[in-house]
């Protein structure tokens, strides 16, 4: 028989109080941030946890896997509009986070959002629900010395 994988908020509270969560977590979110492009680092993420600005969810296969981590925000588009964005998502089960959408969606409805926006890989769109839409796409040039045209 196979336990359901459970979704939920890790806070810093509960990291203070379980160093083993912690030492599960922290490896999960570096490399997430190893395949950002150079968007995130553990040390930021770190830091918006521990300001605020950034929250922190997880997938738990009972009793102590954690199969995947996700790292979302608050912040409004330029218009205003308020979106919470999903910025990052790292573990051996990543993709199994979209699964947990409907419960990330209702709390970004309950958080004020009127939309919410993935940051990934092109890859996701394969696993993401039908709803979701591609409606942008990001070009980027490195500016360092060695790349002058």
């Amino acid at each position: 028989m196979t336990t359901q994988a459970i979704f939920g908020a890790i806070t810093l509270q509960d990291m203070r109080a379980n160093a083993s969560l912690t030492q599960l977590v922290m490896p999960l979110i570096a490399r997430a941030c190893a395949h950002s492009g150079g968007r995130w680092t553990p040390e930021a993420v770190a830091d918006g946890l521990i300001d605020g600005s950034l929250k922190l969810w997880g997938t738990m296969q009972p009793p102590k896997d954690l199969r995947a981590v996700a790292i979302t925000r608050m912040a409004p588009y330029e218009s205003g509009v308020p979106v919470m964005e999903l910025l990052l998502l790292g573990g051996p089960d990543h993709r199994g986070m979209f699964r947990f959408l409907p419960a990330l969606k209702d709390l970004a409805r309950r958080s004020g959002a009127e939309r919410m926006v993935i940051v990934g890989k092109k890859g996701w769109a394969d696993d993401l629900p039908e709803e979701w839409v591609q409606v942008a796409t990001i070009y980027e040039c490195s500016l360092e010395r060695a790349a002058q045209d």
